[in-house]
């Protein structure tokens, strides 16, 4: 049986946000303004051109599918035909020295609010990740109007099937992100710097109080 440890000293921190909505561009200058790590994202994705690395690990599906059977993951779901999900070991590894901040997605934050075996408490901040207390927050980040967004993903994508789906489903995903992140900060449309500004100050506050 695993010893109970005390909480970690530095949070995990979430990032939800609609597709277009600046996570990647964001979680970079996060990186370039304090020492945060970034527990990369494992998918069965394709790696986008000029993609900087470091966020995602991109792994076959049979891989995949070999970490499920290990219980690697706090979370893990497909969306939009691929697979996501976020590792157990990289996270408790990078919070002995740092905080850590990856992305998740909407399934992501419902399963891990749903999942006993993580113990989440809305009230603490906290879940359990093999017998480990460690604090956790949801960050919601949103363009400043669904208009924009789908804008940002066109213009990224093209106008393809995948991108439309992304689209269909995005008031939805602005609705969730407001009931449910513990704090949220607008990514304005030219003005990622002060996006990034504001997660920072955040950030600071946060680690603070942990």
């Amino acid at each position: 049986m695993e010893n109970k440890r005390p909480t970690y000293k530095y949070p995990l921190l979430l990032l939800i946000g609609p597709s277009g909505s600046g996570k990647d561009t964001i979680m970079q200058l996060i990186k370039k303004k304090m020492d945060i790590a970034f527990s990369p994202t494992f998918t069965t994705r394709d790696k986008r051109p000029n993609e900087k690395p470091g966020v995602y690990n991109f792994v076959s599906m049979q891989e995949f599918q070999k970490l499920i059977e290990q219980d690697a993951f706090i979370e893990y779901d497909s969306h939009f035909g691929n697979y996501y999900g976020s590792n157990k070991y990289s996270i408790l590894e990078l919070l002995e020295h740092k905080p850590v901040m990856k992305q998740t997605e909407i399934n992501g934050v419902k399963k891990i609010k749903n999942n006993s075996s993580l113990q989440y408490n809305a009230k603490e901040h906290t879940i359990n990740i093999k017998s480990n207390k460690v604090k956790l927050y949801f960050l919601g980040i949103l363009m400043e109007s669904v208009e924009h967004t789908k804008e940002a993903i066109l213009k990224r994508d093209g106008d393809i099937p995948a991108a439309r789906k992304r689209i269909a489903r995005m008031q939805e995903e602005y609705e969730f992100i407001k009931e449910n992140a513990d704090y949220c900060i607008i990514n304005y449309y030219n003005k990622q710097e002060q996006c990034a500004d504001e997660f920072v100050k955040l950030i600071k506050k946060l680690i603070n109080n942990n």
